[in-house]
């Protein structure tokens, strides 16, 4: 998909009609007081109930520790299988 703007200028706006008429995806956002840019697709899915969005930034706690580390001879195969039977561990 292509981002376009309106205030981009009329000669602009006729050229994404005449790529939007040779079958090309052409979207113009608005943006403002108007509305906000939006992804058609994460649009649908949060309207079915499949995606909910965050609110709030990113917690830098996690961005600043190191990622945790697997258990020697640990098999992500394995715990995923005992998970399907047992349910989650505990946190």
């Amino acid at each position: 998909m292509k981002p376009a703007s309106v205030t981009g200028g009329k000669l602009r706006l006729l050229t994404d009609l005449d790529e939007a008429k040779a079958s090309q995806t052409v979207s113009i956002p608005v943006s403002g007081p108007a509305g906000r840019p939006e992804d058609d697709r994460m649009v649908s899915l949060e309207r079915r109930g499949l995606l909910t969005r965050g609110r709030g930034g990113v917690v830098e706690e996690i961005l600043n520790e190191p990622p945790p580390r697997a258990r020697t001879g640990a098999s992500a195969l394995q715990t995923l299988l005992e998970e399907r039977e047992d349910g989650p561990a505990p946190p």
